[in-house]
């Protein structure tokens, strides 16, 4: 299934890399640049295409991440008109697709013990700059696909290495 969406050149250039070898695909631009909704965008593509696929989102705090990336991806399901494809579990903070069984998830780091349990096909790490490069490795070694991140670009940090 093939969703349309107002997308914006941040989306397309995901997009490219998502179908690309590249692993680390890095998006860095100031507030309301699109970083983050262009990348939830193509997750819930990747979502309705692929089955059993598992994406999980993550900020320092799964209040954050909830409240911010959680409510972003929301938005996108309810004004693209995909209520009806999925379930929403706010307890988990999960959103599966109906036809494929894929799911995304929205969790915080503060309690990294439960996120290093995890094995996921994507993951989507929102203002890196508030991760440790522990924290960092930890989610990419349990990662078997790709690693998507953003952040605003305030100050220079460890990412640099993976641009």
């Amino acid at each position: 299934m093939r969703v349309r969406f107002k997308v914006t050149n941040v989306f397309i250039k995901n997009e490219e890399y998502y179908h690309s070898l590249i692993r680390y695909i890095v998006n860095s631009g100031g507030s309301r640049s699109s970083k983050t909704y262009s990348i939830l965008q193509l997750f819930a593509t990747i979502l309705m295409q692929k089955k059993n696929y598992k994406i999980s989102c993550y900020r320092n705090l799964r209040v954050d991440c909830i409240d911010t990336v959680g409510q972003d991806f929301k938005n996108i399901i309810e004004s693209s008109g995909l209520s009806d494809k999925f379930i929403h579990n706010k307890k988990d903070a999960k959103w599966t697709c109906k036809d494929t069984g894929s799911a995304i998830y929205f969790a915080g780091t503060e309690k990294i013990h439960k996120a290093l349990g995890q094995q996921n096909d994507i993951i989507f790490l929102n203002e890196i700059s508030e991760f440790s490069q522990e924290v960092f490795n930890q989610l990419d070694q349990r990662t078997r696909d790709k690693v998507f991140i953003d952040y605003n670009p305030s100050k220079d940090f460890w990412i640099e290495f993976y641009r």
